[in-house]
């Protein structure tokens, strides 16, 4: 990495600085703790000087190299240090910081204005009446969603750290916003304002958040980038979360945006914290919002970098396994979805996008099929599905296989995913190699049968009919030396061959090669079959040859019943041994304990006296009798000889024993035997590939680098093709009632499902006419309640009008009635003045 880059460690007395004793950088300076105490070292990134200073002249030392970069390499630095910093004489200080300001740089004591000015912030801060100015960091760098840079200002911050912003300040000011509401954002030039809580609620109580979660969730499902989403803001508080997804469950999917993703790029998701500090209920929660809001290939990067722990955990992945995130069903018109070759194929391949997949069917299944069909041919459908889990398979090759083989959880392997992949792993480089081990223990197996057969017979002694003093004459023929030579060579030279083979797994496995119990049998096989070779050839006893001959036979089988778990048709049958004396461990102690009981009462009740057939062991001739009468092997010849006063009480013991151990204990073993039968049966697909997933662990813990970083072996997807089928083949498990029920339920789920759905979108597409038929009705209601009002105003008006009308023409009758009266008076006037003047006429002319 130095050589590619060009870089030059920090050092600490000749030592690389660890990040512990890194403090911060300053310019091209970092600055660190000094293993000596109550120091701190300065280096020169440029040159790798170095310089020891007091921690109290850190301040000054930190404000010196803010001002002047080459202050370090300044011949009075310890003095000046040591002395109380000053800025330069040529800044004016100034006390509050006015709009039409520019802010130029700025220290942890110090902001720099234009114009050779600067603030003290303590001063600053005693004239302000709130304490937010205590705080810092002011302005600090996120990312949008484009990735574009952003600079924020935090109102309630008002230090500077990190980059000088210029001519940024003065826009700031010329808005005027609450500082606990509002952040500022420039990007390009662009001033975007954005509300931002997350202060104000983390600090809030569990009964103030879920509350405001009730109430407003909305606003905090945007993500910020630092921050992330209201998941990550909350992914330690289990009642906030489970009010968030109460809250999210009503409301529209389609609108809702990404809700679990990280905080930055490279950085933890909720799902990475929880899985940290084993949170299992809030990992179930998260996963659940994962495969029910974002179910696409695209989030699975999200739970495949943590498969492996969650398996560990023990978490149920039943529902993420159905969903789309690590199963992409191929469908393209490159990838035939008839063919009338209907094997099922696995392939392994390295693509760098999933999508990739969508041109590779020639290279993955062209050449591997049958293309030359008939006219009258069948034609099966054919599906086919990549399995999306690229960090897992690839950069922790071996370490999915090996949780699996731990897990006690049966359900794991039950579902298509993991049966592909160990299915992929299995074919591609595990089961021919356990076939080739196979084939070369038959050879051991065939020669040290015909050694066995070979040898005994060919010992036995053969009696002479001729009698000498009464007595018969034996005749032995011993065997062929040369030939028990052969065959023990054989066999040693196959033991030889897997001896190696046992080295190098304890080499590998060291202490786990003890956990397992076939490892055992195969050493004890290899030292018991050494011993026999040696007895063989240099004891005269038979005894213990023929002891040492049945230890090897026993062990011999044993490791042929290992090999025979390569196929699927014996697996079952192992594994159902197996699953019987496990479950039948605590049940037969208890019969034990139960035939020592008897065996002692009956050996006090016959005084311990010899029975014939028991010759040899008549110190257990009693247990064995007890045994035999559980077995239903009833011996009542040495009953009639015991005295009149015990006879009786010796019968009632005989009839408690039959009761007890031939009646009721026999049926509770069959009982136990067929409940583990049943239980083998009903399990009998997944442990068949919990089997599978032991020995490709076995076989991936022998790869060598170069096999462990073949593409072949470990690819980082894998495509699988099968046939379409409208039934469920289980493989072998279990024809019975678990069965029947297993698809009856799946199948009515399927059905319930589709119906759902169905009922859903008609549902929602009714919602949507509806919708669009009430907003028609709120028209024409508000169109009609305006008519209404104007016919209402239209109304009035005529009515005022009316009134107004009414009102004019009785004032309008008052007034010609009073213009009648004075026409009236007029015309009496005129009456009288015509008379008056016709008078005076009259005595003019007299």
């Amino acid at each position: 990495m130095r050589e590619c880059y060009d870089i030059t460690p920090v050092l600490n007395k000749s030592q690389p600085l660890a990040v512990k004793e890194f403090q911060f950088v300053k310019n091209n300076y970092v600055i660190f703790n000094s293993k000596i105490p109550d120091m701190k070292g300065i280096q020169d990134l440029i040159t790798g000087d170095q310089k020891i200073i007091s921690s109290k002249y850190l301040g000054s030392c930190d404000r010196y190299l803010a001002i002047n970069n080459d202050f370090f390499r300044n011949e009075n630095f310890d003095e000046l240090i040591q002395k109380e910093y000053k800025p330069l004489i040529d800044y004016e200080k100034v006390e509050e910081i006015k709009s039409e300001d520019i802010l130029i740089k700025s220290d942890s004591n110090y902001v720099y204005l234009n114009d050779n000015r600067y603030l003290l912030w303590t001063s600053f801060r005693r004239q302000s009446d709130q304490d937010i100015y205590a705080y810092g960091n002011t302005f600090c760098i996120m990312y949008n969603e484009f990735l574009e840079k952003l600079y924020v200002c935090d109102q309630q911050k008002v230090e500077v750290q990190g980059h000088c912003i210029y001519s940024f300040k003065w826009k700031v000011d010329q808005r005027n916003f609450r500082g606990n509401e509002v952040q500022l954002c420039l990007c390009e030039g662009q001033l975007c304002l954005s509300k931002f809580r997350t202060r104000r609620v983390i600090g809030l109580t569990n009964e103030e958040i879920i509350k405001e979660l009730t109430l407003n969730v909305e606003k905090y499902l945007k993500f910020i980038s630092g921050y992330g989403t209201v998941f990550n803001l909350f992914q330690n508080n289990l009642a906030a979360l489970e009010v968030i997804i109460k809250q999210l469950s009503i409301k529209d999917r389609q609108i809702l945006p990404i809700l679990i993703c990280q905080k930055m790029l490279g950085g933890e998701s909720p799902l990475d914290f929880s899985i940290k500090n084993h949170q299992q209920k809030i990992i179930n929660l998260i996963l659940s919002m994962i495969t029910k809001y974002q179910d696409h290939i695209l989030f699975n990067q999200l739970i495949d970098k943590n498969l492996c722990e969650l398996i560990k955990q023990q978490i149920d992945l039943q529902e993420y396994f159905q969903s789309n995130l690590p199963n992409y069903e191929i469908l393209d018109l490159s990838f035939p979805s008839q063919h009338p070759d209907e094997q099922e194929l696995i392939e392994g391949i390295t693509l760098d996008n999933p999508k990739d997949v969508h041109s590779k069917y020639d290279e993955l299944f062209g050449r591997k099929l049958n293309n030359n069909a008939q006219q009258d041919d069948f034609v099966a459908s054919i599906e086919y599905h990549l399995i999306n889990l690229p960090v897992t398979l690839k950069e922790k090759p071996q370490q999915l296989m090996n949780v699996l083989s731990q897990t006690e959880n049966p359900e794991y392997f039950e579902n298509k995913t993991i049966q592909t992949i160990i299915n992929f792993k299995w074919n591609q480089y595990t089961k021919q190699f356990y076939k080739n081990r196979f084939y070369v223990y038959l050879i051991f197996m065939a020669s040290f049968i015909f050694d066995i057969f070979y040898s005994t017979y060919a010992s036995q002694s053969n009696s002479d009919p001729t009698q000498q003093d009464g007595e018969a004459v034996l005749e032995t023929t011993p065997p062929n030396i040369w030939l028990k030579i052969s065959t023990k060579v054989i066999c040693g030279g196959v033991l030889i061959y897997f001896l190696i083979y046992e080295i190098q797994q304890i080499r590998v496995q060291k202490g786990e090669y003890f956990n397992d119990g076939w490892n055992y049998f195969d050493f004890s096989h290899i030292l018991a079959f050494t011993t026999f070779c040696i007895l063989d050839f240099t004891s005269e006893s038979q005894e213990y040859l023929i002891l040492i001959k049945i230890l090897v036979i026993v062990l011999s089988f044993m490791k042929l019943f290992f090999f025979l778990r390569i196929y699927d048709g014996f697996s079952f049958l192992v594994q159902m041994m197996a699953g019987v004396f496990k479950d039948l461990k605590y049940f037969m102690m208890f019969f034990i304990i139960i035939i020592l009981q008897f065996g002692m009462i009956f050996l006090v009740l016959f005084q311990a006296k010899q029975i014939d057939e028991y010759n040899g062991i008549n110190k257990l001739a009693y247990f064995l009798m007890a045994f035999r009468i559980s077995s239903g092997d009833f011996q009542l010849d040495d009953y009639h000889s015991q005295e009149d006063g015990l006879v009786i009480f010796t019968w009632m013991i005989w009839l408690v024993a039959v009761l007890t151990l031939n009646i009721v204990f026999m049926n509770f073993i069959i009982a136990v035997i067929s409940e583990s039968y049943e239980r083998v049966m009903q399990k009998l697909v997944a442990e068949s590939y919990r089997v599978k997933a032991h020995m490709i662990v076995e076989r991936e813990q022998l790869f060598n680098r170069e096999g462990l970083e073949s593409i072949s072996n470990f690819p980082n997807f894998i495509v699988v093709r099968r046939p379409l089928n409208t039934e469920t083949n289980d493989a072998g498990e279990w024809q019975g009632f678990i069965k029947d029920l297993k698809y009856t339920i799946r199948t009515t789920a399927a059905k319930s499902k589709g119906e759902l759905i169905q009922s859903l979108h008609s549902i929602q597409t009714q919602n949507v006419k509806n919708g669009q038929k009430l907003q028609k009705i709120d028209e024409a209601f508000e169109l009609n309640s305006k008519n209404v009002s104007l016919e209402e105003k239209i109304s009035k008006l005529q009515q005022n009008s009316k009134n107004d009308f009414d009102l004019l023409k009785s004032e309008f009758n008052t007034k010609v009635d009073s213009i009648d009266d004075q026409v009236k008076g007029l015309k009496n006037d005129m009456e009288f003045i015509k008379s008056s003047l016709t008078q005076i006429l009259q005595k003019v002319d007299q």
